[in-house]
């Protein structure tokens, strides 16, 4: 019995010590060595490096792995550092539902080729895509003889090739344009047509509904198509924990706030840009100008549903709220901030 007992304990603390490792978070951080080489460090939520800076340029951790360039091909390691998939290929991107999509070859013109791996590094899905992205929802869009389609997670064709864009799936719809000149609609995953192609510009579907636009007025649309919300904006976003930012008037002179799902405006337009909610927070820019996408000057900063500030305006750069910590930039240092505004990490960025 006593030895029984024994046996349980060690069992339990096993799955503690197991589930304490899966659930940490780790956050990548780039440095310049001395021979100029750039190499990826990665810090835990209180800021201590957990993985010192050996490979290079590497992404944040997917499903337990992250992506890293060592000298001229790309490995994943786990977050113990350990390179658990070697160095073999020109090009990969982060594991998504188990696989990840990996090249080999470093010019076109002279046929690379994508395929799939599993997390053993066993290719699942032979090299033979021009262009692959990641799976979502089961389905995976790949690129041959520049039409788009969709594979399942065996390599078999889902939806044939036949699309000049295609986007990945989300909410069940996938975003395409069937010619260059063409206009954006939705598929579902028979491939089928559901939103016909008739907007100039549109968003994924997000909690059942899509940004669109025609004729330079923004508004949402719902699974069939159906205008749900008036295109009467000079820009709007994807919903996100239920609310979405949108712009009033100009595109150039307009300020952003948030509607919710009936179209109301839930926080008043005051903002040179709004971004999505993500984790309660969403980022915010005073006094910057929109060239088109890209924010210039101005200071970022952190509101809540309310539109209360949270972190006032201090920032020349933010991200999104991922894992309770946002990555920011103050001048040229690189800081990693917790909710509260708080400062976990900061590093001067080395000349480029």
């Amino acid at each position: 019995m006593q030895r029984r007992n024994i046996q349980a304990c060690y069992i339990i603390l096993q799955l503690l010590l197991f589930s304490h490792l899966t659930a940490q978070v780790l956050f990548p951080i780039n440095y310049t060595d001395e021979s100029e080489l750039k190499k990826t460090a990665y810090i835990d939520k209180s800021g201590k490096i957990v993985i010192e800076p050996q490979y290079g340029i590497g992404s944040r951790f997917s499903e337990g792995l992250a992506k890293v360039k060592d000298i001229d091909k790309y490995c994943y390691i786990n977050q113990n550092g350990a390179r658990v998939i070697p160095k073999l290929f020109d090009d990969a991107r982060d594991f998504s539902e188990g696989l990840a999509a990996v090249r080999v070859g470093k010019n076109w013109r002279t046929g690379w080729k994508w395929g799939y791996i599993d997390k053993e590094g066993k290719y699942k899905i032979k090299l033979q895509f021009h262009e692959a992205g990641k799976f979502s929802e089961g389905l995976a869009r790949i690129e041959n003889d520049y039409k788009w389609g969709f594979i399942d997670k065996k390599g078999k064709i889902a939806i044939e090739p036949q699309f000049w864009y295609a986007h990945d799936f989300s909410d069940g719809m996938a975003l395409i344009k069937q010619k260059s000149e063409g206009s954006f609609g939705f598929i579902n995953k028979n491939g089928k047509v559901i939103v016909k192609p008739d907007f100039d510009w549109a968003e994924d579907f997000s909690e059942g509904v899509a940004a669109v636009c025609r004729g330079k007025k923004y508004g949402y649309i719902d699974k069939n198509g159906k205008v749900i919300i008036k295109l009467d904006f000079a820009k709007a976003h994807s919903f996100s924990e239920g609310l979405a930012a949108v712009r009033e008037k100009d595109w150039h002179t307009g300020k952003d706030g948030y509607i919710d799902k009936k179209g109301k405006i839930v926080i008043e337009p005051q903002f040179d840009y709004a971004g999505p909610f993500c984790q309660g927070l969403a980022r915010i820019n005073i006094g910057g100008r929109d060239n088109i996408g890209l924010i210039t000057g101005g200071k970022w900063g952190y509101i809540d549903k309310s539109g209360k500030i949270i972190i006032e305006p201090q920032f020349d750069w933010v991200d999104d709220f991922s894992d309770d910590v946002a990555q920011v930039k103050i001048g040229d240092t690189l800081c990693y901030i917790d909710k509260t505004g708080k400062i976990i990490y900061q590093k001067k960025e080395e000349n480029k």
